[in-house]
């Protein structure tokens, strides 16, 4: 193998990079920290791959074999170092290769500390002032409960946020395909830029550009986005609005919505802001997957039985499987991580969880 291409994946983003024989991890680190935002040192890092492995000289051609396309996920050693307590105390009979618990482990963390990440971004009591001022409380001001959740979705994904299409190139008018993304600029970090999408002409070849935010004043101002961008910017308003909210995405696809809790009913309500869609919560797009995880700045559980037809079935499905326990147990341990955070916080997010399990119990019950 002359060269071949590899990922590099850190809470939640991921580049590609073009390896050689003669490329080694120490190498590799330099192009890497900048666009993935590593901004401790090298010593303070490890690689998965998928065992763990330090930022030293060895070839990372060695590491890839017959894989394509392969992915390594860097994490911080203090990081890995609690994961790795937590898997060794909680299954010290289990008896299969440790370095397997660690990449099933850390793959399933990355994905939610970047749901915890963007809920942050959500709730930054900072951007409060900016958000309030672009809300026309006029239009909504006799409306509460769910009924707010309505006029405040139908505004936002009818006449405010937009959909991000792929441009038509600049030069030639012709159709343009994605290419591989690239890290955004400096100055464009500092508006809370986290990854720039990169489009390619078919014919001309040049290249357009379109930067991914999380930062909820740029997203305001933008008023465009994907998923991730209109779940957190949906997010931040309705947080101001005083619901409190959690964002959920399946394990296994990068595809985000929320949930609002709302006292009228006693129970979280499904949102999806992208498709402008409330309180429906069964997608066929989505009929395959086997674990939905909510979370919120102070909450982290799993709540696939709302997602499915049959949770019965489902949860018998995941418990013929080692993961259901690795997962189910992570996504505890997290929960009660950040429950810790905020102790008022942790004690109403525990009533809402109890209140929104019943809800569905006696649904599922029916």
């Amino acid at each position: 193998m002359e060269k071949c291409r590899v990922f590099f994946i850190s809470n939640g983003n991921g580049i590609p990079v073009d390896i050689t024989p003669s490329t080694s991890f120490h190498d590799v680190f330099s192009v890497i920290n900048e666009q993935l935002m590593l901004t401790h040192s090298i010593n303070e890092y490890v690689v998965l791959t998928p065992k763990v492995h330090e930022f030293d000289d060895s070839k990372i051609i060695d590491f890839v074999g017959d894989f394509k396309d392969m992915e390594f996920h860097v994490v911080e050693k203090s990081e890995h170092e609690i994961i790795q307590h937590f898997l060794d105390t909680t299954y010290p009979s289990v008896k299969f290769a440790s370095f397997s618990y660690s990449a099933i482990a850390i793959s399933l963390l990355s994905k939610l500390n970047y749901m915890h990440l963007l809920a942050n971004a959500a709730a930054n009591p900072d951007d409060l002032p900016i958000i309030l001022s672009m809300i026309p409380y006029d239009s909504f001001e006799n409306a509460h409960g769910t009924e707010l959740l309505e006029a405040v979705l139908k505004w936002f994904s009818k006449d405010f946020f937009k959909r991000f299409t792929i441009p038509k190139c600049s030069h030639c008018g012709t159709d343009m395909s994605e290419d591989s993304p690239k890290a955004p600029t400096k100055s464009e970090r500092l508006n809370g830029a986290y990854s720039v999408s990169r489009f390619l002409c078919n014919k001309c070849g040049a290249h357009n550009r379109f930067v991914r935010y999380h930062s909820v004043p740029t997203l305001l101002e933008k008023c465009v986005g994907e998923s991730t961008e209109f779940v957190v910017a949906f997010a931040a308003i309705i947080n101001s609005l005083g619901f409190p909210f959690r964002i959920v995405s399946l394990l296994s696809k990068d595809y985000f919505w929320l949930e609002a809790w709302c006292d009228d009913q006693n129970r979280y309500v499904h949102i999806d802001p992208y498709e402008g869609c409330i309180d429906l919560p069964f997608n066929k797009k989505f009929e395959q997957a086997r674990w939905f995880v909510g979370v919120g700045p102070y909450e982290c559980a799993d709540i696939t039985y709302k997602y499915v037809p049959d949770y019965h079935q489902v949860y018998n499905e995941r418990s013929r499987t080692m993961n259901n326990e690795i997962f189910k147990s992570l996504i505890e341990f997290r929960g009660q991580m950040w429950g810790s955070m905020s102790q008022p916080d942790s004690v109403a997010v525990a009533d809402r969880l109890k209140c929104d399990y019943e809800y569905h119990q006696k649904k599922i019950a029916k």
